[in-house]
């Protein structure tokens, strides 16, 4: 293999550092590009085993990012056009044979959206893994709902680069201290023993002293002042928070189908922070470019690795993995230099023109609770039986030991059910989603769920093994006494023991509900809809389906203060009580709509 470092000219005259490494034989080749801003995070002997395979492989640091010119601006136009010129520069190089792929994970997942927009002549086919649109978690949960422990802890990532490079120091914004985990977290794919990795687990649930310092002690709105040295983005975005607003658009691809033809093999996970924009990126192009997507989703999170047993430790659950050779053989989810055999097969079809062999389903994805993997034709599954499960209880839903209810029986006439939220004393988030400080995946929820601003409504337990495969939504009629405030769900999968394992979770923000935005006037009823990520698993027989509603879900989103206002904004840090009540009578009928598989 042979390797040197290039600028390449971008339109504006900036160059943006590029490593190249090419076979040892003199020819020309299709290329691979990663575009990333987080350095040289990889040994060169990830790039070699593709350059064994007949490819030219490149990484390029993103504009402004170490060895690269310019300003760098995360999620801006730039990486738009950025991409676009890096596939054209490469494709006319003599070591080129004009055919051009990219791949890579997170946010270099990202830039890969962000070149497809702009359709490049070259550019043959992409592979974004874990990667996903700023409106399904990164740097918003749902419209007006930031992702609060992701937006800090990937700020403060990237901006300890951007600190030193200006010569500022970090320390005092309490950034090194939280970059020592946070590195351990990032770089660990070589997961070790399941005894190593359960070690590892346990390490990342307890979050930095630092990092827990920033969130707890300083009001939020401390945050984007703190970090504008180095991070100047975080006031502007915060500026904009509405994802459907125009400063977000020109960057937001899942508005943008329509001008991307790029063949994508897609891959997520189902404790992904974007696995619902997975899903609706595959949707958004399968039904334009049919045959030329494909989509793999494993049960893990964002950065998780493989133990020697065949088993993914995704939190507290293991799954087994070992039922999958074909595509997931060799992918290792956090690194995206691994290219699994169904990634190796995608380029050999698109930038080799290698015949397609491969016939199979354009979804294959990993049911939890059977522990095994499938694959699908559509999406949402054409034989899905939505059904409603509704919420009852006699008005004392709160906490485990409540008397809330789920079952598929209509309401009857119910009293609701009342809890009261106080912003300074959020409900904890316990894994799930997230990516930074806490630790995403599956945890147990049974001591979380003695809370009082918790309701918990549980299905007796099974009498037969329900499929729940697909999108989750949940229906609310409620009422508030503040001019805004939030409402969450999650849903879970209780054990005959007791043990309650979160599977998937939501939360919409009043003042942007879609019908009618704005403040809402305290005391009317308003029905609102909270739409959980997509999730399939397998509630076996004696287990019970789980729903918890409340109004926060700290640090996965920004707490509401219930003022029509935002903490991350309001200099004044001010927050008020709310008192909320949900209805689950015959004319507000508050259900939970789920897609049953049926058996066979």
């Amino acid at each position: 293999m042979k390797k040197q470092t290039l600028k390449i000219p971008m339109r504006d005259g900036t160059h943006l550092e590029t490593d190249l490494f090419l076979p040892d034989a003199e020819a020309r080749f299709p290329a691979l590009l990663m575009r990333h801003p987080y350095g040289r995070l990889y040994s060169d002997s990830v790039y070699e085993s593709m350059t064994d395979d007949g490819y030219a492989v490149l990484f390029q640091n993103d504009r402004g990012r170490f060895g690269s010119e310019g300003k760098w601006w995360p999620l801006h136009e730039t990486s738009i056009r950025d991409g676009a010129d890096s596939v054209d520069w490469i494709a006319s190089q003599p070591w080129c044979d004009g055919n051009v792929g990219l791949f890579g994970s997170s946010y270099a997942g990202v830039t890969q959206w962000h070149t497809a927009m702009a359709a490049p002549e070259s550019l043959r086919a992409m592979a974004p893994v874990v990667a996903g649109s700023i409106q399904d978690y990164f740097p918003f949960v749902s419209p007006g709902v930031w992702a609060l422990g992701t937006l800090m802890g990937w700020t403060l990532n990237v901006a300890n680069h951007e600190a030193d490079k200006l010569g500022l120091s970090s320390d005092n914004h309490e950034i090194r201290g939280f970059m020592d985990l946070n590195r351990k977290l990032m770089e660990t794919t070589d997961m070790g023993s399941d005894a190593d990795m359960e070690a590892l687990v346990k390490a990342a649930a307890q979050v930095p002293p630092a990092f827990e310092k920033l969130l707890n002690d300083h009001p939020l709105a401390d945050f984007a002042p703190s970090v504008q040295g180095f991070a100047p983005w975080v006031d502007e975005w915060l500026a904009h928070p509405d994802p459907a607003d125009d400063y977000w658009q020109a960057v937001d691809w899942s508005r943008r189908y329509a001008d991307i033809d790029t063949p994508a093999f897609i891959v997520a996970g189902w404790h992904d922070l974007f696995i619902t924009s997975a899903f609706r990126d595959f949707s958004g192009l399968n039904g334009r470019i049919a045959n030329r997507v494909k989509l793999i989703v494993h049960p893990g999170s964002h950065t998780m690795g493989l133990a020697p047993s065949g088993y993914m430790r995704v939190g507290e659950r293991l799954f087994r993995m070992s039922a999958v050779e074909g595509p997931w053989e060799g992918l290792v989810p956090g690194n995206p230099g691994g290219l699994s055999k169904g990634l190796r097969d995608w380029f050999e079809r698109w930038l080799k023109g290698k015949p397609d062999a491969d016939a199979s389903a354009p979804i294959r994805l990993y049911v939890m609770g059977a522990d095994e993997w499938r694959d699908e034709w559509e999406w949402p599954l054409a034989r899905t039986r939505w059904t409603r499960f509704h919420l009852h209880s006699q008005g004392q839903a709160n906490s485990l030991n409540g008397d809330g209810r789920l079952s598929t029986d209509a309401p009857v006439e119910e009293p609701p059910d009342h809890f009261e939220y106080d912003p300074t004393d959020p409900v904890p988030t316990i894994g799930g989603r997230g990516l930074l400080p806490v630790a995403a995946g599956v945890f147990d929820h049974a001591e979380l769920e003695k809370r009082p601003d918790i309701l918990v409504y549980s299905t007796d337990p099974l009498n037969e093994d329900v499929e729940v495969t697909g999108p989750v939504v949940l229906n609310l009629w409620v009422a508030t006494s503040a001019v805004d405030t939030d409402f969450t769900a999650r849903l879970l999968d209780v054990f005959p023991d007791g043990v309650a394992y979160n599977l998937t979770d939501g939360v919409t923000r009043l003042r942007f509900r879609p019908d009618k935005p704005g403040p809402v006037v305290p005391g009317e009823v308003e029905q609102v809809e909270i739409v959980l990520a997509p999730t399939s698993n397998l509630f076996q027989r004696g287990h019970r389906i789980r729903l918890e509603v409340s109004s926060s879900n700290f640090p996965f989103a920004d707490p509401n203060p219930n003022t029509g206002k935002c903490l991350l904004s309001d200099a004044a840090n001010e927050t008020i009580v709310a008192q909320q009540t949900v209805f689950h009578d015959s004319q507000r009928p508050s259900h939970l709509v789920l897609p049953v598989i049926p058996a066979g």
